[in-house]
Order: structure tokens, then C-alpha cells, then sequence
């Protein structure tokens, strides 16, 4: 997989343990991969001098059409802001509202939880929209 930029729209909202404020990413950096039995999504910004700040949803072994895709252990990660490394997903779903395997298109939502590697107790929950060609 290259790292092909997609065009349209991608949000997320974060909620992290131990912090009041919704965090709302809009990432400059969007890519999408779209094939008949893996699905790739993320977005990323690099207004953070320490990191990356974004998120990343992988799943593989499926059969790509319109539906609802659970997201188990380590099928997304998630960056903070703060540059420690990557939260992996404990549990959540995406949800593919609109494919086109021809148009390397896709529409949809995701929610899931992502726990640091390092400190379980720390986390955050996550849900987004995207709607994005590669």
C-alpha cells in the first residue's frame, strides 16, 4: 500500500481519560484504500510539534460492501497529540455507508475505544465521519 492522499472530508472527535475537552481533528493528511477484501482509512495532522496527531483504521479479510465492520483488538490506532506512541483499538465499529470499488470511493462513521500500550488506564473514545476518493 502507498501512501496515496485521498480528497473529501474526515473528522473525528476524541474524548481522552483525565481531560474534560473533546478534541475535534480535522487532519490535512487523508488517505484512503478501498479493495474487495481490505479497507484503509486515516487522517493525520502535523500541527503538533511532538506528533502526528490522527488516527488510522485497517481491516482485512473482508468482504468490502455497505455494512457494519466491528473494529477488535488493534485494528486502529490512535496518535495523541503529546507524542507518546500509538494507542491500539480494544473495541468499536466502522460503518461503510457507501463503497465503489471502481470510483475508490467510501462514506461512512467509525467509533471505537484506543488504549495506551503502556498505561491501560489511560484512553480515548473516538468517532468520526469520513467521506473520501483516493
Amino acid at each position: 500500500m502507498s501512501n496515496k492522499n485521498a480528497i473529501g472530508f474526515f473528522s473525528a472527535q476524541i474524548k481522552e481519560s483525565g481531560n474534560d475537552e473533546e478534541l475535534e481533528l480535522l487532519p490535512e493528511r487523508l488517505f484512503l484504500s478501498v479493495e474487495t477484501t481490505k479497507f484503509s482509512v486515516w487522517g493525520y495532522t502535523d500541527k503538533y510539534p511532538l506528533a502526528s496527531w490522527g488516527l488510522q483504521i485497517d481491516l482485512r479479510y473482508i468482504e468490502l460492501a455497505p455494512g457494519i465492520f466491528p473494529i477488535g483488538d488493534h485494528r486502529a490506532i490512535y496518535n495523541p497529540r503529546t507524542g507518546e506512541s500509538s494507542w491500539v483499538s480494544e473495541e468499536g465499529e466502522l460503518v461503510i455507508k457507501a463503497v465503489d470499488l471502481n470510483e475508490k470511493s467510501a462514506e461512512g462513521s467509525f467509533s471505537f475505544r484506543a488504549v495506551s500500550r503502556f498505561d491501560p488506564s489511560r484512553y480515548a473514545d473516538i468517532k468520526g465521519l469520513f467521506s473520501l476518493k483516493e
